[in-house]
């Protein structure tokens, strides 16, 4: 059944989301193209960027500064990188 909702996990309230053929109206579609606006991104970057934000931790700890805590803790890493900055022949596809 197109533009329908399907009955959803929770209490057997319906599982409604928005699509192409059934857009949101109202209050929400002129908070979400306001947002849209003001963040000067698409509309499907701006719910995507309002569910990571609903559902991902605030405290999270990312990779960078997961790596830079453990680097601070041991008193940092010395490095010595040497860079090969010689020519390659290019791989031939065809």
């Amino acid at each position: 059944m197109k533009g329908r909702c399907r009955s959803g996990a929770e209490g057997g309230r319906p599982a409604c989301r928005p699509s192409r053929s059934e857009p949101c109206r109202g209050e929400s579609h002129r908070a979400l193209i306001a947002r849209v606006a003001s963040h000067n991104r698409s509309t499907e970057a701006e719910v995507r960027a309002i569910v990571d934000a609903a559902v991902l931790p605030e405290d999270r700890v990312r990779l960078g500064s997961l790596l830079a805590g453990i680097g601070g803790r041991v008193d940092g890493v010395d490095l010595e990188v040497e860079w090969n900055r010689s020519t390659r022949e290019p791989v031939d596809l065809l």
